[in-house]
């Protein structure tokens, strides 16, 4: 989710094959990338997205194995960056190959690229790819992190607008790539998938997804989709705690008796947080 860049006090969101906004009451679909069209299930499900500009989203496509422009003021879609349906690991512009791209924003330390999260299944990549470099319409692509069996089935990530630092979930754990000396270490390292709070050393999490910053950048903020709450991690003190009661539900209350159904994207905007729930 992001906040609505060519329509002021809408929300931008992906909704399976579709890029929507919403203004609270009304829902619109921006542009279809509908599974009909394609040879294989999956294929034209959006994975991740931001906008570059107010006309033009950046989206990646995991089972396509590419990344795609849509221009909202043309209704054009244009292949970005790798080769439609073709996964791989190679830099370059029309040599540059995915393997299944998902989380896609601009990078805070460097804003002419984008940083690019690939789930690859037991060997997760950060690639660069540049808004300003391209070769016959597509778009440079560099590495950021090489692939490493460490950073396995990366979901989200967010970055820390001050250092650089990126912040990634996974599978079970929450990763630190120090972007000053690329490299890759543990936030919270269990082994146990299940939902626990407490120090980062003995905390743990069921399928961790979006990410972002609270706090003045002080803490950061956890949809724990299996967990069916959100957690937060205090960077100061270095402990997990959660909000919601673990059940499944859409109940509201105050911050223990509430409800979420697997909690999946987080935004903020002002004083407001908004949830995104995958059903």
């Amino acid at each position: 989710m992001e906040a609505d860049k060519l329509i002021p006090g809408n929300i931008l969101f992906s909704d399976d094959f579709n890029l929507k906004t919403a203004d609270g009451s009304k829902v619109n679909t921006v542009a279809n990338f509908d599974e009909t069209q394609h040879a294989h299930v999956g294929e034209g499900h959006i994975d991740g997205f931001t906008q570059i500009s107010s006309n033009k989203t950046v989206m990646s496509f995991a089972y396509d194995h590419c990344v795609r422009m849509f221009n909202r003021e043309t209704n054009e879609k244009l292949l970005y960056a790798g080769k439609y349906n073709e996964m791989g690991y190679a830099d370059g512009s029309v040599t540059a190959r995915f393997t299944y791209p998902a989380a896609i924003a601009r990078d805070m330390k460097r804003p002419e690229m984008l940083i690019l999260l690939e789930q690859r299944a037991d060997n997760g990549t950060l690639r660069h790819i540049s808004t300003t470099r391209e070769q016959n319409g597509v778009h440079h692509v560099s590495t950021l992190l090489k692939p490493t069996k460490n950073l396995y089935t990366p979901s989200a990530f967010t970055q820390d607008k001050n250092i650089g630092d990126i912040y990634i979930t996974s599978w079970q754990k929450i990763y630190k790539f120090v972007y000053a000396t690329k490299a890759l270490v543990y936030l919270i390292r269990s082994d146990f998938y299940e939902h626990r709070d407490g120090p980062f050393s003995v905390a743990s999490f069921k399928r961790p997804r979006g990410i972002l910053f609270i706090g003045n950048g002080k803490k950061l903020l956890v949809a724990g989709d299996f967990d069916y709450r959100l957690r937060i991690l205090d960077l100061r003190t270095s402990n997990v705690s959660s909000v919601g009661s673990g059940l499944a539900g859409h109940r509201d209350g105050n911050l223990f008796e509430c409800t979420f159904n697997l909690p999946y994207s987080l935004l903020v905007i002002g004083d407001a947080l908004y949830v995104g729930e995958y059903e």
